[in-house]
């Protein structure tokens, strides 16, 4: 870790993204699941599955901390060892998921338990989605380094990465998209 690590705020404000990484993870699992038609290994586990998917979104999106219950941990642990839901994430490339969907879905007993300590790994594997553009200004080496994220505006020319400071070029940040 460059620095000093993340402050104790800092972890607390990541918490409810890792509580939504692990919710939205299993549950694109599960939907895609279904969409390729694979079954479950065990009939408890359709089970579990449907309640997991009756969740409403908006209540993911809100409260996560909320929802993500030490119970609603153990079920999801049970559904990412089903081998129906393994064979679904073999297939991953055939949908959208996080990559850090393995990550979060094994350390799901740690991650919803009451006592949960929110580690540097868990922040650095968090993934937020974001429309538009976002900026995070960062001190690497006593160097100032602004990070430019853009979703869902593929119109946008590169743009260039400057030193907050003196204005200097360091880079440019171009859409992963234009590489796949």
């Amino acid at each position: 870790m460059i620095g000093t690590g993340f402050t104790e705020d800092e972890k607390a404000r990541y918490r409810e993204t890792i509580f939504r990484n692990c919710l939205d993870s299993i549950r694109t699992l599960l939907t895609n699941q279904a969409k390729l038609r694979i079954d479950y290994e065990h009939a408890a586990s359709a089970e579990l599955g449907k309640e997991v998917l009756k969740i409403p979104e908006q209540q993911i999106v809100t409260t996560p901390s909320a929802v993500l219950t030490p119970q609603l941990g153990q079920q999801i642990k049970q559904l990412w060892k089903d081998g129906g839901v393994q064979k679904c994430y073999q297939q991953r490339s055939k949908f959208q998921l996080n990559d850090s969907a393995s990550y979060y879905l094994d350390a799901i007993e740690r991650i919803a338990s009451p006592t949960y300590e929110v580690e540097e790994l868990d922040i650095l594997k968090s993934r937020t989605k974001t429309v538009g553009i976002v900026e995070e200004d960062f001190v690497i080496d006593k160097f100032k380094v602004c990070l430019i994220a853009i979703n869902s505006l593929s119109s946008l020319k590169p743009l260039m990465l400057e030193d907050k400071e003196t204005k200097d070029e360091n880079g440019f940040i171009r859409t992963t998209k234009q590489y796949i």
